[in-house]
């Protein structure tokens, strides 16, 4: 499977949006010692699994 195909925009972006998810909501706020809030946690892995869609549509777009 090709990760750069035009078919799996779909999977790129996740993978993208994944990523992000992991380093803005997981490791950033570990190295801050600020406390993890359940309610953005969950909230936000809709956000940038949205954003993650929108980032790999336009990749396959350009």
């Amino acid at each position: 499977m090709e990760v750069y195909n035009d078919q799996n925009w779909h999977y790129q972006g996740l993978i993208w949006g994944g990523i992000m998810y992991i380093v803005i909501e997981l490791i950033v706020p570990y190295f801050n010692a600020e406390p993890y809030n359940t309610d953005r946690l969950i909230g936000s892995i809709f956000l940038w699994g949205i954003g993650g869609l929108i980032y790999g549509y336009y990749e396959a777009l350009f």
